[in-house]
């Protein structure tokens, strides 16, 4: 069982790479999504174990284990993007 995790996860670094989505902990199902929040790099904490995986976040100057909620001022605007 442990294998298939591990080589679900190697198959899966590549494209959160691109998307540029960091593995936190892959054995607990958390990751870093990056963003800016006031000029200051942050990162939105995914947890996939939460019933709300994406309800955190902190600044990247935070120690490791900071949560600060997320809310309507870190969600930001929608913007549509055409090609």
């Amino acid at each position: 069982m442990a294998l298939l995790a591990e080589d679900r996860f190697e198959d899966a670094s590549p494209e959160l790479a691109e998307l540029y989505v960091y593995s936190l902990d892959p054995m607990q199902g958390t990751a870093l999504v990056p963003f800016f929040h006031n000029d200051e790099l942050a990162w939105y904490i995914f947890d996939l174990f939460d019933s709300r995986p994406l309800s955190f976040w902190r600044f990247q100057s935070d120690p490791d284990d900071t949560r600060r909620p997320i809310t309507s001022m870190q969600k930001g605007t929608a913007q549509t993007f055409t090609a």
